[in-house]
């Protein structure tokens, strides 16, 4: 009896090893990968980016253009530590009202918003952003060349948290361990 069970332990070891090898190893090399990509990785023409705040994730009632039912272009929210798709846009004209769309700040940081409005300064066409959670307008309007792609629908759910932890310094020492025991 005593040698049968160490023999299904033995078992369960190495499955749960291996599974969590075959889910591990790619996440955290994606996420080294996104790291050094200033957390945006590009797929062919589209790119995957980690969603990192709540700001896309309900509707806030302050913004009333979220709740007109005709407008499907509204009803595409996201949760935190969901991973996104990006389209790659051609075209400052390829981008519209309502649009959501991932860009980087004066400040480098990416940031995922909804277009809201449209403007021209000096001549420059720049959009004006929120997130839909939020009461207020961003205090950045990004042009064309600040942005990274439009969000075309298509997310995975939490797996992002493994992204982001991965990408600290606790989470690579973790998978270091993790290995080194195994």
């Amino acid at each position: 009896k005593n040698k049968k069970s160490k023999q299904a332990f033995g078992f369960v070891k190495s499955v749960v090893f291996y599974v969590l090898l075959v889910f591990l190893i790619p996440v955290f090399i994606f996420s080294i990968v996104n790291k050094l990509q200033g957390n945006t990785t590009m797929i062919g023409e589209n790119s995957v980016m980690v969603v990192a705040s709540g700001s896309m994730s309900e509707k806030n009632p302050a913004n009333n253009y979220l709740f007109d039912s005709s407008n499907s272009k509204v009803h595409n929210q996201f949760n935190t530590y969901d991973i996104i798709v990006l389209n790659k846009v051609n075209s400052e004209f390829d981008l519209s009202r309502y649009d959501v769309i991932a860009f980087r700040n004066d400040e480098g940081i990416n940031v995922i918003h909804r277009i809201i409005d449209i403007e021209y300064k000096n001549g420059v066409r720049t959009f004006i952003t929120r997130g839909d959670a939020n009461a207020a307008n961003d205090v950045y309007h990004p042009n064309f060349s600040d942005v990274i792609g439009k969000y075309n629908g298509k997310r995975i759910s939490t797996i992002g948290i493994f992204v982001i932890f991965f990408q600290s310094a606790p989470g690579i020492i973790t998978i270091i361990a993790t290995v080194y025991c195994f």
